[in-house]
């Protein structure tokens, strides 16, 4: 679901339509989510899945600054309720602003975005999550047709921890979007991505060995993935994660819309270790 579905339903009214005046709007959800490998581990062993459940809101402010360009800003509140590692369970307050360009003028002329945002994110009790996330990111689409629209970007990614080095994490990603509109009230949309840098996974004591604990760049205790007793570790480590995403976006009565994605990743990390897992989303979203 990603932030796509916000710009889905608000952010093209402010920034394709750049002809639209002036605009504030409020987007809110709520979403049940499953991931099948929440902790990013190795081995089968180590592996834990879980279901959540978020709400949230994110109001924007649109700014006609010419003819051609644009300025988002907006904030966001999210509360996220993990089903069996409640510890897990955080809040996340975040602002962003985007600038969009459209250097000729016309419905399929590419256009240019900026943008920068920051979040707070607060877990129940995994004070190592904790911290602060940055981001800058440049991307470039346009319209081919009244229903495809296409668009790519890079973006500069930094996580900021406040209790320990493991989320720490430096990430660079390169992705390519496409949303396909085959009627007026469906949306079609994929998303490939690569990242480069920072991988957190959890694995218990056993699996670290000398050979992960030697490539890790940080490990610490993490209490919130315990299960049964056992401990476990989160460590980091670098790699490179392709992720791929597929989903629908619905529009029904009025100014709500069904979205339903599915994403998978798989990472390449350090001394030939590997991840993979999958998350399933399906959400309502209004628009006021």
């Amino acid at each position: 679901m990603k932030a796509l579905v916000v710009i889905l339903l608000a952010g093209c009214c402010g920034l394709v339509g750049l002809a639209h005046a002036d605009a504030t709007y409020i987007v809110s959800e709520a979403t049940a989510s499953y991931e099948s490998n929440l902790g990013h581990a190795e081995h089968r062993s180590d592996i834990q899945d879980d279901s959540s459940f978020t709400v949230g809101a994110s109001a924007s402010h649109s700014i006609l600054l010419s003819h051609n360009s644009g300025l988002v800003l907006s904030a966001n509140a999210k509360l996220k309720e993990q089903a069996l590692y409640d510890d897990l369970s955080r809040v996340g307050l975040g602002v962003r602003a985007r600038y969009r360009i459209q250097p000729v003028s016309g419905f399929t002329s590419p256009w240019i975005e900026l943008a920068v945002g920051a979040e707070r994110l607060e877990h129940r009790d995994s004070e190592i999550r904790d911290g602060w996330l940055g981001d800058f990111a440049v991307t470039v689409g346009k319209h081919f047709t009244d229903q495809l629209q296409m668009y790519g970007g890079w973006s500069l990614q930094r996580r900021y921890a406040g209790q320990s080095d493991v989320f720490e994490l430096h990430n660079q990603q390169i992705s390519l979007s496409a949303d396909y509109k085959p009627t007026g009230k469906l949306t079609i949309y994929a998303n490939a991505a690569r990242i480069f840098g920072d991988q957190v996974s959890t694995a218990s004591i056993p699996p670290i060995g000398k050979s992960l604990a030697n490539t890790a760049k940080a490990i610490a205790d993490d209490t919130a993935l315990e299960k049964n007793g056992d401990s476990r570790k989160a460590y980091r480590i670098g790699a490179a994660t392709n992720t791929f995403e597929l989903g629908l976006n619905y529009a029904l009565r009025g100014d709500t819309a069904l979205d339903v994605s599915i994403l998978q990743f798989n990472t390449d990390a350090d001394s030939g270790h590997s991840y993979e897992g999958l998350t399933a989303r399906a959400g309502l979203l209004y628009r006021f």
